[in-house]
């Protein structure tokens, strides 16, 4: 950071912004943290947010978006790494790789017929920087990929795009669903009972995308009915997850605290974002990755 601002007075803080002056701040770096609508009503010479995380939701839920400043974001830092959990949480369940992981510990030695991905057929709800690296890394395992985007734009490694509003046929008769969709008061519980009973009975759900896009309740039910064979989660609309919650019990579903994009090279990838935003809003002043207000990510 001091070598992308040489001459700035850079300012390192958890949560209690008593510490610091904040009058004379004009930048904010940060995740999308509960005390950042504090941050921002602080700073009255603020004239730019930027986001650690690929996300934007929580600018909406905050009401920062009214403000005269820009607002970016992480996009496609943490795509390959979000792309490469998503392989490995179908992998784990296709394999099932839980089951023999208990029987190791039980010191049981029990065979299965394992299913292939080879000749499968996956949608890809959400073709972002995330959605294409997980299509990308689907390719060579030999499944047949459609995809679901805002405006259906042809992607390379998708046969068939579909727009937002034919979620229903872009999954109907799928076997794998990837969700890498933003949070938005659309996509909101957008994945429910009937996009879930239109995927091939005895499918796999994998969830990388934000809490409340997949619904919880929806996503119970089909894993209790065999519709789904098992899901992978790795966001929820609570987070931490509370303890009570019943997803915690169900059976063939893999929870994990959302790390999929956390990982060693996530800051070093973040700073270049921060450079290159940086360096075009001085040259042209705008922004690379920008929030956008009108769709809302």
């Amino acid at each position: 950071m001091e070598e992308l601002l040489p001459n700035a007075r850079l300012r390192i803080i958890s949560h209690d912004l008593q510490l610091i002056d904040t009058a004379g701040v004009d930048v904010i770096i940060a995740p999308q943290v509960p005390w950042l609508p504090q941050a921002v009503r602080t700073c009255p010479r603020l004239r730019w947010l930027h986001l650690l995380t690929a996300g934007a939701e929580r600018v909406f839920e905050f009401g920062l978006h009214r403000g005269s400043y820009w607002i970016t974001k992480s996009s496609g830092v943490n795509a390959s790494a979000v792309a490469e959990y998503a392989l490995g949480a179908l992998l784990f369940l296709v394999k099932r790789f839980g089951a023999f992981s208990e029987q190791q510990r039980e010191r049981v030695w029990r065979r299965y017929w394992l299913e292939e991905l080879t000749g499968r057929r996956a949608t890809v709800l959400g073709l972002g920087h995330v959605g294409i690296e997980i299509a990308r890394r689907c390719l060579p395992f030999g499944l047949s990929l459609v995809g679901v985007s805002r405006r259906a734009n042809p992607v390379p490694e998708v046969e068939r795009v579909y727009s937002s509003d034919r979620i229903g046929d872009a999954v109907r008769g799928s076997d794998v669903l990837f969700v890498a969709l933003p949070l938005t008061s659309e996509t909101r519980h957008i994945v429910d009972d009937e996009v879930l009973t239109s995927l091939n009975h005895g499918a796999y759900l994998v969830d990388v995308s934000r809490g409340g896009i997949t619904s919880a309740v929806a996503l119970v039910r089909a894993l209790d009915s065999g519709q789904l064979a098992g899901a992978a989660l790795d966001v929820f609309e609570d987070e931490p997850l509370p303890a009570d919650s019943t997803l915690w019990s169900v059976s063939n579903l893999l929870l994990t605290p959302h790390v999929a994009g956390t990982t060693n090279r996530f800051m070093d990838r973040a700073l270049d974002t921060i450079a290159r935003n940086l360096k075009a809003i001085r040259e042209t002043g705008t922004p690379v990755t920008p929030v956008n207000s009108e769709i809302g990510y």
